[in-house]
């Protein structure tokens, strides 16, 4: 009896311990085959978007929890199933955004889904007089338009109707955010902001051309990733922050840095390796010390404007997991989508230690306090309008809120009373404005008639 009772404790011990680590997205078992492409695009999730209540995950594979899907799927938290029939796709989905009330992906050719059927679309080409494909490698919106970089290298902005082919920066271009009301991209050498139909370089005193291969806003400041170890004068490791006039150094804990080249590549996939949700930004990478030196067992850092926080909660074992490419916050769980090894050593899936070729975990909601909130926590309604809104909680929303225009001015600001309140916008002129709710709510559109 006294042994029955020591191995059952000892069983606790375990299971307590391994269900407080990154499990497997069950039920994924993961992703088998893969695209035609290069070596260095391995079976992996490259882009995930919450979008109308499902986990829409896009990047290289051929069947996904037991479907075939290439490139493409989607989650509902219990099941997996294709957007439309066949869902095939010639080339890996790198990026995927939502525009429009649909879905854009970029998988070598831009593509819509409006819930039904998948779109393509063209454009005119003066060079050759014809219409031609509209390619597609990264998406942003920003200012109410659609900003893509092209497989080969080109920048358009789409306003719904019509596509507009930008002047290239210096480089090639790998990444575009929107920072203090304007454009900026990452190319292979450096930073560059759009201003007066010309790219101006920021990227500041370098030794060697810093390869900067994603950009994200957060608290006032540009964050960047890539390449590099060097940038506005400062000495950095492949992570540092720009605040409108210099680059500040970002020191992870533990002295690792986030790594980005593969094989001698540089990954163009790694496009989505900075998020924001809520208060954090997070970080999806494959980190380490050197290439080919001691590697951090944990595929993601999180930022709370204050401290990073290695997420893998100091696990001791000295092996490579793999690496994160994105990551994303769908039913109060947190999925980061990458390429992930099967390591013997690791409690991070208590269901199956097998973890070769999978490219989706997600970490245990009694872990840590997220202190995040879903795109999906409140609504607007009606939306578009042509005088007032109500905003509806799920539960009582005592928050302030402003309204921004299209050039980031606040136009109204109010506070939030009980799960309903009614906004008059009568005042307001017709356009597209931003609904911000103080505390962890994300941003949402508001189209005035």
């Amino acid at each position: 009896m006294k042994k029955l009772i020591l191995v059952l404790v000892v069983l606790s011990i375990i299971f307590n311990f391994q269900s407080q680590m990154w499990v497997q997205a069950t039920p994924f078992p993961g992703a088998t085959g893969n695209i035609s492409v290069a070596a260095i695009d391995e079976t992996r999730v490259n882009s995930m978007l919450d979008y109308g209540g499902d986990l829409i995950v896009g990047g290289n594979f051929s069947s996904i929890g037991g479907i075939v899907s290439h490139g493409i799927a989607k989650w509902n938290g219990n099941t997996w199933s294709t957007l439309g029939p066949g869902n095939y796709l010639q080339h890996k989905v790198t990026d995927i955004c939502e525009y429009n009330n649909e879905l854009y992906i970029a998988a070598g050719e831009l593509k819509s889904w409006d819930g039904s059927q998948w779109s393509n679309f063209t454009m005119f080409n003066s060079s050759t007089g014809n219409n031609t494909m509209v390619t597609a490698r990264e998406l942003h919106l920003f200012d109410g338009e659609l900003y893509i970089i092209t497989q080969n290298s080109n920048l358009l902005k789409y306003d719904g109707t019509t596509f507009l082919e930008l002047p290239s920066p210096n480089g090639y271009p790998y990444c575009i955010e929107d920072f203090n009301g304007e454009l900026y991209v990452g190319t292979n050498s450096g930073v560059y902001k759009y201003s007066n139909q010309s790219w101006i370089n920021y990227t500041g005193i370098v030794t060697n051309n810093p390869v900067v291969v994603d950009l994200e806003t957060f608290n006032s400041e540009l964050y960047a990733v890539g390449y590099f170890n060097t940038i506005g004068g400062l000495s950095v490791q492949n992570l540092a922050k720009f605040n409108g006039t210099s680059w500040l150094n970002i020191v992870l804990p533990n002295g690792f840095w986030p790594q980005v080249e593969h094989g001698g590549q540089v990954a163009d996939v790694a496009q989505n390796s900075l998020k924001v949700f809520g208060n954090n930004l997070y970080v999806a990478a494959y980190f380490g010390t050197t290439q080919g030196g001691n590697f951090d067992p944990n595929p993601l850092y999180k930022f709370n404007g204050a401290t990073w926080e290695d997420l893998a909660l100091n696990c001791t074992s000295t092996q490579d997991l793999g690496f994160g490419n994105t990551c994303v916050i769908y039913q109060g769980e947190l999925y980061v989508g990458g390429s992930f090894s099967t390591i013997s050593d690791y409690p991070w899936d208590p269901i199956n230690s097998n973890l070769n070729d999978n490219c989706l975990i997600k970490l245990d909601p009694n872990l840590t306090n997220l202190n995040e909130k879903n795109t999906i926590d409140f609504s607007i309604f009606p939306n578009p309008t042509s005088n007032s809104i109500t905003i509806k909680g799920e539960k009582n929303m005592n928050q302030a809120f402003s309204i921004y225009d299209q050039m980031g001015r606040e136009v109204f600001k109010g506070k939030l009373t009980g799960t309903e309140t009614e906004v008059n916008l009568s005042a307001l002129s017709k356009g597209m404005y931003t609904l911000k709710i103080e505390g962890n709510y994300q941003p949402a559109q508001i189209v005035k008639e």
